[in-house]
C-alpha cells in the first residue's frame, strides 16, 4: 500500500508548520543574537571586573562569585538530564502515557507517531541544552584555573604583566563560558513553547512568537541593559577631573 504524502502533509499542516516556526524563530534568533545587546554591555562590565581583580592583593570575594556562577551552570546541567531521563520514560511506556497525552489535543486522536515526534522534539532540545551547559561548567573550570595563575600583586610590581592584555583575555574567556550558558537557557525557553504543541499546534506556535518577543525584549529593550550602561559611565573616570587635577 502506497503512502500518499501529500495527504499526510495536508492532514497535519498545522504540527508541519508549528514545527517549521519553532526551527525557524530559533536559528533565526541564533543569528539575530550576534547584533549588540546586553551581553555585551556585560562584556565591558567584565573587563572592570578583572581589572579589578588584578589589582587585589585578595581575591576570595571573585572566588566566590566565580564559584556561584559555576554552580548555577551546574544545577541546569543536572537538571537537563533528569528531564531527559522523564522524556525517555515517557518515549518507552508508550501505553497509558500515550493514551492521556492524546486525549488532551483539540484535534481529536494524535498518532503514536506523532506523540513520539514531539518527545523527540523535547528531547533535541534538552540534549542541546545539557551539551552547551556541561560545556560552559567546563570553560568556567579553565577560567577558574587561568584567575588562579595570576600572579599575587607583590609579585607584578617586582615582575610587571601586560595588564591590558590579561583583562582583555580573561574578560573574553568568561564572556566565552558565559554565551554557551546563555544558549542552553535559550534552549530551555523554547522548550517550554513545545509543551503547548501536546494541546493545539497553533498554540505551540503563538508561544514560540511569543518566547522570541520575550527573549528580544530582555536581550535588547530591557531595563537591565540601560542601567548596566549608566553603571559603566559612572564606573569611567572623569576625564574633566582628571585633567583639572592635573593642571
Amino acid at each position: 500500500m502506497m503512502i500518499d504524502i501529500g495527504t499526510y502533509i495536508w492532514a497535519y499542516r498545522l504540527d508541519l508548520l508549528a514545527f517549521v516556526g519553532l526551527v525557524l524563530c530559533w536559528v533565526g534568533y541564533y543569528a539575530y543574537s550576534k547584533r549588540t545587546s546586553v551581553d555585551d554591555h556585560m562584556h565591558e562590565m567584565r573587563r572592570q571586573w578583572m581589572s579589578s581583580l588584578l589589582l587585589r592583593d585578595v581575591r576570595i570575594v571573585d572566588a566566590q562569585i566565580h564559584a556561584s556562577l559555576m554552580n548555577g551552570v551546574g544545577f541546569f546541567a543536572s537538571t537537563s538530564l533528569v528531564l531527559l531521563g522523564g522524556l525517555l520514560a515517557m518515549l518507552g511506556g508508550q501505553g497509558t502515557v500515550f493514551e492521556q497525552v492524546a486525549k488532551w489535543s483539540f484535534l481529536g486522536p494524535t498518532p503514536v507517531w506523532l506523540l513520539e515526534g514531539k518527545l523527540l522534539t523535547l528531547m533535541a532540545l534538552f540534549v542541546y541544552a545539557f551539551f552547551k551547559f556541561a560545556w560552559s561548567y567546563r570553560l568556567f573550570n579553565y577560567v577558574a584555573i587561568c584567575i588562579g595563575a595570576l600572579p599575587p600583586i607583590e609579585v607584578e610590581r617586582i615582575e610587571p604583566i601586560d595588564h591590558d592584555e590579561a583583562v582583555e583575555s580573561l574578560a573574553t574567556l568568561h564572556a566565552i563560558a558565559g554565551r554557551h550558558f546563555n544558549r542552553g537557557l535559550r534552549s530551555f525557553y523554547f522548550g517550554v513553547a513545545v509543551l503547548g504543541w501536546f494541546v493545539h499546534p497553533l498554540l505551540m506556535l503563538l508561544m514560540t512568537f511569543g518566547v522570541a518577543a520575550v527573549l528580544y525584549r530582555r536581550d535588547y529593550r530591557s531595563k537591565f541593559g540601560v542601567s548596566v550602561q549608566r553603571l559603566q559611565k559612572a564606573l569611567q573616570p572623569d576625564s574633566t577631573q582628571t585633567q583639572s587635577e592635573q593642571a
